[in-house]
């Protein structure tokens, strides 16, 4: 056995056995490819995170809406406007959220769709407001944090497989 091992080890060291690499589909791996998969693996990371941020509101949309809506500059208004806080915001951040989780978990681009286009109308709506209502001190703070995940969630949908 230990005589094997000797052989083995002397072939490596005089270049007649080459080692094991790494193959992807195209052939072996390159620096590149090790590059590609470091980046796809961070974009997986934090679409994921972006999905887990989104599902963290949408959860205390659901379970303590008035002290969301405070956050959001929301004033429920009766039992019918607590109902709307817990419907219609969870609905948008997580509905959001499950497919940002799944293009993140899979690596599968088109799921991703779904949460590019949800935020980029927020992020046009409030284009929207600022054009008609004028600009609040603090419009800028969440249209930086969704513009930051909607071109997160572009890089993965552009890295990502779109089988």
């Amino acid at each position: 056995m230990t005589q094997k091992y000797g052989v083995i080890n002397a072939e490596i060291l005089s270049g007649s056995l080459n080692p094991p690499r790494l193959c992807t589909l195209s052939g072996p791996a390159t620096s590149g490819d090790l590059g590609e998969g470091i980046m796809r693996t961070a974009l997986r990371v934090l679409i994921g995170l972006v999905g887990l941020f989104n599902i963290a509101i949408g959860l205390g949309f659901l379970l303590a809406p008035e002290k969301l809506g405070l956050a959001f500059f929301l004033s429920p208004i009766g039992i019918q406007g607590l109902a709307t806080l817990r419907a219609d915001f969870p609905g948008f951040f997580i509905g959001a959220s499950v497919f940002a989780l799944v293009g993140a978990w899979t690596g599968q681009a088109r799921p991703l769709l779904v949460p590019i286009l949800m935020l980029s109308l927020a992020l046009f709506g409030r284009f929207v407001s600022i054009a008609i209502d004028g600009m609040a001190p603090t419009a800028i703070q969440p249209m930086v944090a969704e513009a930051v995940m909607v071109t997160l969630l572009l890089l993965g949908w552009r890295s990502f497989d779109r089988a």
